[in-house]
């Protein structure tokens, strides 16, 4: 890339002003708006070399408004770290938008930015403080009156059915609840679509323009899907309470274990962010990797640069490393053999599930391997999750060859 190429790189890319992260971390991060409208977080040293290529400054002119930072670089140190960085936002903005999520794939919108918008912006008004507490206070008194109603559920094919269509409408709404606080505090919602989220659907609300908010702020986006999704619980239990229709109670119990789900910390769901967003720092979910690495140099004695965050976050960081590292290893010692053992069993379920198509078998007993066939058919889209991520890999490796 020649000088002015270079030059007319770094303009194109801030004509949109950077702006202020609000994270946790001692010196200052900037959001940095490239193409397809996706952020890219700089420091504030890359900000100040993207800048000053961009108004035509040598290099050497550049490390001398660096020299005041705590490692001043050289004019070869600039030159280096611009192309590099230069070279990382090519990268990202050549790779295809929905791989940039790497959990959530085959993205599907369904309601475009305009719709959610106005959507949004009727729903909105539920984030004033005052309503907010209101809806609140009536949703935990509806679930009070229903207690009874939800430990006496029974079970059957025609409540369930009907009871999940419901529990779809409400995490619609738990969508449109991110998208209204989103709009609630002056940030644009973009697209609401369904996708793949690690192996199994998923609908998703594209709220990215939340990250110019404060972070208090983001933590009520991050909070706006579960609160409207109490909101239609508290419907479902009213509805319940006239008509008696027991797939309202189904819908409540699916919803309930839905937020249970959410509120973990360690997939990418609601609880992630907003504890995310609640510490202040970007990227939460590589936090544990580097925790480790930081404190195993550490103890080698070897030179490390210091974490950016301040002592209580740090602290809540290795408390979360510490929660995550368990999680993965409950997984593998008690989860993983389990389904490796119904993988094993594929062929025999294979032949057994033909028995019934063919006449020896009842069709009704297809119910008993349903569970069977729900595990197995998650199994085989992990796998197809697996080849597709590495296929990714291999032909971006192919392409930097």
């Amino acid at each position: 890339m020649t000088s002015d190429e270079l030059i007319d790189f770094c303009k194109s890319r801030l004509v949109e002003r950077p702006f202020v992260l609000d994270t946790s971390e001692k010196d200052k991060v900037y959001a940095l708006s490239i193409k397809d409208e996706r952020f890219v977080r700089i420091s504030e040293q890359v900000y100040c070399i993207l800048k000053g290529v961009a108004e035509g400054l040598s290099y050497e002119a550049i490390a001398f408004k660096l020299s005041h930072s705590n490692l001043p670089p050289t004019p070869e140190e600039v030159k280096k770290a611009c192309e590099k960085i230069v070279a990382k936002i090519s990268t990202i903005e050549a790779s295809p938008k929905s791989n940039t999520h790497k959990s959530l794939w085959l993205k599907t919108p369904f309601l475009g930015p305009s719709a959610v918008g106005f959507i949004s912006k009727l729903f909105a008004p539920l984030f004033h403080p005052l309503l907010f507490s209101i809806f609140l206070l009536a949703t935990a008194l509806a679930f009070v009156y229903a207690g009874k109603a939800l430990t006496s559920i029974q079970f059957a094919d025609t409540n369930l059915l009907g009871g999940y269509l419901l529990f779809l409408l409400s995490i619609l709404g738990h969508e449109l609840g991110h998208s209204s606080a989103c709009k609630w505090y002056g940030a644009k919602p973009k697209a609401i679509g369904i996708g793949l989220y690690l192996i199994y659907p998923s609908f998703y609300s594209d709220v990215s323009d939340a990250w110019r908010l404060k972070r208090w702020q983001r933590v009520m986006v991050d909070l706006g899907g579960m609160y409207f999704q109490l909101i239609f619980a508290a419907i479902y239990v009213l509805l319940f309470q006239l008509t008696q229709f027991s797939s309202f109670q189904a819908a409540l119990v699916l919803i309930w274990g839905s937020l249970a789900f959410s509120l973990n910390p360690v997939f990418k769901f609601d609880g992630y962010w907003i504890l995310a967003d609640a510490l202040g720092v970007v990227n939460l979910s590589q936090q544990p990797r580097r925790i480790v690495r930081h404190f195993v140099r550490l103890n080698r004695k070897r030179l490390v640069d210091p974490l950016p965050w301040n002592n209580l976050t740090i602290v809540l960081l290795c408390l979360y490393s510490v929660i995550t590292i368990l999680f993965w290893l409950v997984f593998i010692v008690r989860v993983l053999p389990f389904l490796l053992q119904q993988l094993w069993s594929t062929p025999q379920l294979i032949m057994q599930i033909s028995s019934i198509f063919v006449g020896s078998a009842s069709l009704s007993s297809l119910r008993v391997f349903l569970p069977n066939i729900v595990i197995l058919f998650t199994l085989l889209m992990l796998l197809g999750r697996i080849l597709y991520t590495t296929a990714l890999r291999f032909r971006k490796r192919s392409t930097l060859a």
